[in-house]
């Protein structure tokens, strides 16, 4: 069958979502995977707004958190003063409040988990009138593969499940019945879905050592659509300027990166009055903290969120961009979604890597600098490193250009999910 009549259902939690990775990742592909000749309907949950451009399905959580979480979130959208949004959504969820308070006393899971039966429901009756070639899930929440695995299993179709983040980590489960639930939940995808994706070799080698993946796993670098036109030529200003873009919380946060450059400034008193660090994006409480608890405060400068046309330009316009990764065993075996779009804005990066010899790699051969995240005296010398550089006029020339596209990705999709569909009629019987 040729591409041009293929068709697939997409199953994520999130699109169509703005100033989110997970949701940003299968928005860039859409588009592509259309211009290739690929029928899509997407699957999704009821609060993100509609895709126009596809034929997309949106449904609800039928659970009290999930009734919360929605209502909560059409609201927000709607950019109410706060007494407002909370007078309101505070009597439209009276009468859910004490199912809400039952649930969680009951189960302490996350309420994405609730989405699955309806979503697989949904999947299975489209799949019923209008059979797609492909089952293609993706996130993000691990409730679309396990409602794409239902389907898939009901109908026969082949699946490809993609996992956007590891599975099993540190934080990943809020109880230990949680945590069982998403250690099966691993190992029915990796069990059962015809090809699995990955992001990085690493978490594909660390799943196949928990589960029956064998040789189903598949890494795939995601990329980022590469910027419209040619870059600035780069000019030094009275100040240098770091940048980061994307939300600071949890685990990924400034700690490492503010401690450097204390010390940094420690040696060198002057950086202060030289030295700007500018935050694009969310930037959580715990994150401002670190900020204003320390003596070099007055060279951050935080932006919150801004539209992705603006980040392109104050990427290209910045002087070195920031990578951080948090200090956490699962930043082994992850690369920051950033971390694409800031090589195509040909800037120097400066990544801050926690045990990751695969993003070292990457972020070297492309002519950045990488440094060890719990390493304060690293991070001081890449951070003065680029001081010199940018004293000297040596960050004229802008970085390399990068091969890591949507479009490469996509053709690796396209091909593996072909490759997935014949090995699925084979273990058919043909």
């Amino acid at each position: 069958m040729q591409a041009s009549r293929k068709k697939w259902l997409v199953v994520t939690y999130f699109a169509n979502e703005g100033g989110m990775a997970c949701s940003h990742h299968i928005d860039d592909r859409l588009p592509l995977l259309r211009e290739r000749g690929i029928d899509v309907t997407l699957l999704t949950t009821l609060i993100v707004p509609k895709n126009p451009s596809v034929r997309h399905l949106r449904t609800p959580t039928l659970s009290p958190s999930g009734i919360r979480f929605e209502v909560r979130q059409y609201f927000k959208r709607k950019h109410l003063p706060k007494w407002q949004f909370e007078l309101i959504v505070t009597l439209l969820l009276l009468p859910v409040l004490p199912f809400y308070l039952l649930e969680r006393a009951l189960f302490r899971i996350d309420t994405t988990w609730y989405w699955t039966p309806l979503a697989a429901l949904r999947g299975y009756l489209l799949c019923r009138r209008n059979r797609p070639d492909l089952i293609y899930s993706t996130g993000g929440p691990a409730c679309a593969h396990i409602a794409a695995g239902w389907i898939a299993g009901r109908t026969g179709i082949p699946w490809v499940a993609e996992l956007q983040d590891p599975l099993v980590h540190s934080y990943c489960g809020r109880s230990a019945a949680e945590l069982r639930i998403v250690y099966r939940a691993e190992r029915y995808i990796c069990g059962n879905a015809d090809r699995v994706i990955f992001l990085t070799g690493e978490a594909a080698r660390r799943a196949a050592s928990r589960t029956d993946l064998d040789d189903r796993g598949v890494c795939i670098y995601p990329g980022a659509s590469s910027f419209h036109g040619a870059p600035q030529p780069w000019e030094r200003r009275e100040t240098m300027r770091f940048a980061h873009f994307g939300t600071l919380s949890g685990v990924r946060n400034l700690a490492s990166f503010i401690r450097g450059l204390e010390e940094a400034v420690a040696h060198h008193p002057h950086l202060q009055e030289t030295v700007e660090v500018h935050l694009f994006g969310n930037a959580e409480k715990d994150v401002r903290r670190q900020i204003e608890e320390s003596p070099c405060r007055g060279m951050f400068m935080l932006h919150g969120l801004v539209p992705r046309d603006r980040v392109v330009a104050e990427m290209r316009g910045s002087d070195v961009l920031l990578l951080v990764q948090g200090v956490d065993d699962v930043s082994a075996e992850t690369i920051p979604s950033k971390a694409y779009e800031y090589f195509h804005a040909r800037r120097p990066v400066l990544g801050l890597v926690y045990k990751n010899p695969e993003l070292r790699g990457v972020l070297e051969n492309l002519g950045h600098v990488a440094v060890e995240a719990d390493k304060r005296k690293e991070i001081r010398d890449g951070l003065l490193h680029f001081v010199e550089r940018w004293r000297s006029g040596a960050l004229a020339e802008p970085a390399g250009g990068s091969h890591f596209t949507v479009e490469r990705a996509v053709e690796r999709l396209i091909a593996l999910a072909s490759e997935a569909g014949e090995a699925h009629t084979e273990g058919e019987g043909g």
